[in-house]
């Protein structure tokens, strides 16, 4: 087994790394309605990093592993394409159903497809 180097360890995607930046978000969002209903004044620091923190790591993540991939030319694997590709087509499904039957709104489509299919990717192992 290959030793990841240090930068791997923070910058490659995993399923890991996702639910820390879902849970982390969910948590400053949860600690910024605290201090505004607790002291009444809007606190800017959690609100920050959910909106400019978070995002920008997240897709630092998606780059990284991006071009880990293509230097490696494991991108080009066929498990890897199908599993892809399946993982788009089930975050956008899961997507549109959420948004037919609102409980969501449409503006946030993409953000769902990408959310949803990453969760998909993470999920779906396929064997043959």
């Amino acid at each position: 087994m290959k030793k990841q180097s240090k930068i791997d360890k923070y910058l490659l995607l995993s399923w890991r790394k996702l639910w820390i930046i879902v849970v982390s978000g969910f948590l400053a969002i949860s600690i910024h309605n605290f201090f505004y209903a607790i002291f009444g004044f809007e606190e800017a620091v959690f609100f920050i990093y959910v909106v400019i923190v978070l995002p920008i790591y997240f897709l630092i993540l998606v780059f990284y592993t991006l071009i880990k991939k293509i230097k490696d030319k494991s991108i080009l694997n066929a498990r890897f394409i199908i599993r892809v590709l399946f993982a788009i087509i089930v975050g956008e499904l899961i997507s549109c159903i959420l948004i037919k039957i609102s409980i969501v709104n449409s503006s946030t489509f993409w953000v769902l497809t990408i959310i949803f299919s990453f969760i998909a990717y993470y999920l779906i192992k396929f064997k043959y």
